[in-house]
């Protein structure tokens, strides 16, 4: 199927395209309705350009349209603001090749939006990226697969708009469809827009997000009703603080620490529902105020994860928890010019706990896995309760497909610390239960002072055991 198009004064609209067709082929057939639609070549010192006789242009891919882009694209004189620039409609799949370049920047009042609904593979690579810049907001609502890698996102145009909107519906997406790695968001000139916003998203910690690097930018990420999982991921040069309110709050809490959960609203049974950072970078934040604020109730892991003040040396806050938080911190976190007191920071119910993962398989006595098995995980005290099934593998693994987190103690203050799981002796451990149909009870205790991979196998009924009917004992010690 050639490539087709309408074409009127405000929008470009491609109706149809095969996976072959490309650039050239996209240009013909628009300057085939409208001679002089878009001039060019598409490199770089003679890039496409879509003129805007009324001030703006669209380009817009209907559905079952499947082009791929690799040139240098710009729009003419944007001087309208608030209108859609660039529009995939669902049942679109647009290819974005390595050196591509989106520039919207022209015009002085540009504020060009991009929506996404359709599908988007950005297959750039180090040194030759996907580039798009010059807009004000990325509403991005997949229906399709989007596979992205080594793209860049900057310049945009306004100071408190976002370069990536992720908003309610997100949980519909198949786990497989959405993939974002080495993305980086910077600005060249002023430090405008929130890079990712995260608003009602539910759970999209199946998505794979992995080496993000924001620079000079208002905010780096704010979160809001959300649960996801970024596996590397710098912030730096951001004039405010990274925001995480209710986030991983799908589920009861099952966390009873020396602080009150003032603002809990979630409903749900999930495992464990949380917003992961794993290997997190935050230098110079927030004009050296604090790097996160996390409040509402929201309960986020932080893992491996490294803050640095540098220009702010004395002054800068790392992680300000607050309104019934709860931060989890596993692995090894580091602190560089940043004071002992000001590493963690308590406010009106906010609290740090410190944990470890924990791997827990369960198998039978031929080391084969138990699915469905139901695991209760239990602290001597009462401060922290799970439970769940284990998977095909006989895994347990919470929503984000993680492996449980465990408290080994709550640091009520700075370097004050509750005890949780450190001696059980002294009557401070874990009982883990394990039941299972056909299967014997297992039951241990564990002290939670380190990473643990912990498999229980069980026993099957009647293996080994000693079945009483209508007995009446006294007296009687049974083993």
């Amino acid at each position: 199927m050639a490539v087709t198009a309408t074409v009127t004064a405000t929008i470009i609209t491609i109706t149809g395209g095969a996976s072959s067709d490309v650039d050239a082929d996209v240009v013909a057939a628009v300057n085939a309705v409208t001679a002089g639609t878009i001039t060019g070549s598409g490199t770089a010192i003679d890039p496409y350009v879509i003129t805007t006789p009324s001030g703006w242009r669209r380009l817009a891919f209907n559905s079952g349209v499947e082009v791929t882009l690799s040139k240098k694209w710009q729009w003419g004189n944007i001087n309208t603001t608030g209108q859609y620039i660039i529009y995939l409609y669902s049942g679109s799949n647009v290819t974005l090749d390595a050196g591509l370049e989106f520039d919207l920047s022209a015009g002085s009042a540009a504020e060009a939006y991009i929506v996404l609904y359709g599908g988007m593979i950005c297959s750039g690579t180090s040194g030759n990226e996907v580039t798009i810049k010059g807009y004000s907001r990325f509403y991005f609502y997949p229906r399709q697969v989007v596979d992205w890698d080594y793209v860049i996102l900057s310049d945009n145009r306004h100071a408190s708009r976002y370069f990536l909107y992720i908003a309610s519906g997100t949980t519909n997406i198949p786990a497989e469809s959405v993939s974002i790695k080495n993305l980086t968001i910077t600005n060249s000139g002023s430090a405008n827009a929130t890079a990712f916003y995260l608003v009602y998203t539910g759970d999209i910690s199946h998505w794979v997000l992995e080496d993000i690097t924001i620079h000079n930018v208002a905010r780096a990420l704010y979160a809001l009703n959300a649960t996801a999982t970024i596996k590397g991921y710098t912030a730096y040069d951001c004039t405010n603080q990274d925001t995480f309110y209710r986030c991983g709050t799908n589920a009861p809490n099952s966390y009873e620490t020396s602080k009150d959960d003032t603002y809990y609203t979630g409903t749900g049974t999930p495992l464990q529902p949380r917003f992961i950072i794993e290997d997190g970078y935050w230098k110079d934040i927030d004009n050296g105020v604090y790097c996160i604020q996390v409040a509402y109730d929201s309960r986020l892991e932080l893992r491996n994860c490294e803050f640095e003040g540098d220009t702010y040396s004395g002054t800068q806050d790392a992680v300000y928890c607050q309104e019934g938080a709860r931060v989890l911190w596993t692995g090894t976190s580091t602190f560089t010019n940043i004071q002992d007191t000001r590493e963690r920071v308590w406010a009106s119910q906010g609290t740090h706990l410190h944990g470890h993962q924990v791997a827990i398989t369960v198998q039978d006595l031929d080391g084969n896995p138990v699915e469905n098995a139901f695991v209760s995980i239990i602290q001597s005290e009462g401060n922290e309760y799970w439970s769940g099934k284990t998977n095909a593998s006989g895994q347990l693994k919470c929503s984000s497909g993680e492996d449980v987190v465990l408290i080994e103690k709550e640091e009520t203050s700075d370097e004050t610390y509750d005890n949780w799981s450190t001696d059980e002796s002294s009557g401070l451990y874990h009982t883990i239960i394990v039941t299972a149909d056909g299967y014997q009870v297992e039951q241990s205790n564990y002290e939670i002072t380190e990473e643990k991979d912990i498999t229980v196998t069980l026993t099957p009924l009647g293996d080994g055991a000693t079945t009483l009917y209508d007995c009446t004992m006294y007296d009687s010690t049974l083993y």
